[in-house]
C-alpha cells in the first residue's frame, strides 16, 4: 500500500501502514481526519458522488443557473456591461450602469439609451444670438464640445455655452468630429464647396482639407457612369478603430438613403463603405463599442461600421409623444 492511497477498510498496508476509512495510513488519528475529507472528496470525483451539473459553456455556472448556456460572459456574479445582454443573469439590463449617448436637437439634448430602447430630455442649451445647435462631440478631457456657425463651445452641465474658440463656421456646417489626439473636424453641405474642414483651436482657423471625392475624380461627376460624389448629410464620428466616418448623401437624390463613408483626415478623399439604409442620418455616435445612428425622423439606429447595414432600434418620442427630430450626436452621458 501506499501513504494516502485508496484500500479495503480494516485490509492489509504494506511499509506497516494500516488501513483506515479505505486510506492507507501510519497513524489511526490522522487516517480518520484524511478520510473523511480526501476520501469523500475522491470518490465524488470518480464517480461514487453525484456527477457535475450541465455547463454546456464551461463558465463555471450549471446550465439550469445560466441564462446564457452558449456565452461563457454570460452567468451569474458577471460584471456587467453596456449591451443588449443581461450579463449576470439577475434579470435586469445593465443594472447600475449609465449605458447612454447624447443626441440633440437644434436646441435641446437628450440621452439615449440604445439598450433598453429609451430617450429622456436632458436640458435645453442656452444658444448665443439666432444660433443654432449644429453638432456636438466629446473632447479629449472629457468635456462636451459644440459648434454652431460662430464658434466652438463648451456645452455646462447647466446647458449653458462658454466659448472655446471664435470661427466662422463653412456654410451648412452639419457634422464635427474629435479625433483621440484633439484634431476637431468639420463637414458640410455646400455643393462643390462641401469637404472636410479642420479646425485649428489656438488661431481660430478653419482650414480646408479637401473635397468629399473618391480619388482622382472631379465632381459633380462627369458621366451617369461616373461614382457618385456626396456631401455631408448630417455628421461625422471618429471610432474607436481610429476612422472618420460620415454619413453622407447625394445631392442629386437627397431623399434617397445615406451611404456610410470614410474620409481621409489628411485629404478628404471618400471612401463608401454602404447604404445606411435610412435618410437624414444627422447624428452618428461611436459608443460602447458599438456605432450608433440618429434621424431627422427620430429614429435611433444600430450601425455596422464595415458595411453602413442599419437595423432600426426604435423611434424616439419626447413627453407628449412628438418624434424628436434629432440633428446630431455624440458619445456618452453629458
Amino acid at each position: 500500500g501506499v501513504l494516502n492511497g485508496r484500500c479495503i477498510d480494516g485490509g492489509f498496508c504494506n511499509d506497516g501502514l494500516i488501513c483506515v476509512e479505505d486510506v492507507c495510513v501510519d497513524d489511526p488519528a490522522e487516517g480518520e481526519g484524511e478520510g473523511e475529507g480526501e476520501g469523500e472528496g475522491e470518490g465524488e470525483g470518480e464517480g461514487e458522488g453525484e456527477p457535475p451539473c450541465p455547463d454546456a459553456d464551461r463558465d463555471g455556472s450549471c446550465d439550469d443557473d445560466d441564462c446564457d448556456d452558449g456565452d461563457a460572459s454570460i452567468r451569474p456574479g458577471a460584471d456587467e456591461r453596456c449591451d443588449f445582454d443581461d450579463d449576470d443573469c439577475d434579470g435586469a439590463l445593465n443594472d447600475g450602469l449609465d449605458c447612454t449617448f447624447l443626441a440633440h436637437s437644434r436646441d435641446t439634448m437628450y440621452a439615449i439609451d440604445p439598450f433598453a430602447r429609451t430617450v429622456r430630455t436632458v436640458g435645453a442649451i442656452d444658444l448665443p444670438g439666432s444660433d443654432g445647435l449644429l453638432d456636438v462631440d466629446r473632447d479629449i478631457d472629457g468635456r462636451l464640445l459644440a459648434v454652431t456657425r460662430g464658434g466652438i463651445w463648451v456645452v455646462n452641465p447647466d446647458g449653458t455655452l462658454s466659448e472655446v474658440a471664435s470661427i466662422t463656421a463653412p456654410t451648412n456646417t452639419n457634422g464635427m468630429a474629435i479625433t483621440d489626439t484633439g484634431a476637431l473636424f468639420l463637414s458640410n453641405d455646400d455643393g462643390a464647396d462641401s469637404a472636410a474642414w479642420r479646425v485649428d483651436r489656438t488661431l481660430a482657423d478653419v482650414i480646408r482639407v479637401g473635397t468629399f471625392s473618391p480619388a482622382g475624380q472631379v465632381c459633380p461627376p462627369s458621366s451617369p457612369s461616373a461614382p457618385r460624389c456626396y456631401v455631408s448629410s448630417g455628421d461625422i464620428v471618429f471610432t474607436k478603430t481610429g476612422d472618420l466616418l460620415m454619413s453622407a448623401k447625394d445631392p442629386t437624390a437627397r431623399d434617397a438613403p445615406d451611404m456610410l463613408l470614410e474620409i481621409n483626415q489628411t485629404t478628404g478623399v471618400t471612401t463608401a463603405r454602404g447604404s445606411l439604409g435610412y435618410p437624414r442620418v444627422f447624428g452618428l455616435s461611436d459608443a460602447f463599442g458599438l456605432l450608433f445612428g440618429v434621424t431627422r425622423a427620430g429614429e435611433v439606429l444600430q450601425v455596422d461600421p464595415g458595411s453602413g447595414a442599419s437595423a432600426l432600434l426604435f423611434t424616439a418620442t419626447d413627453s407628449a409623444n412628438v418624434v424628436i427630430p434629432f440633428a446630431g450626436a455624440a458619445n456618452g452621458p453629458l
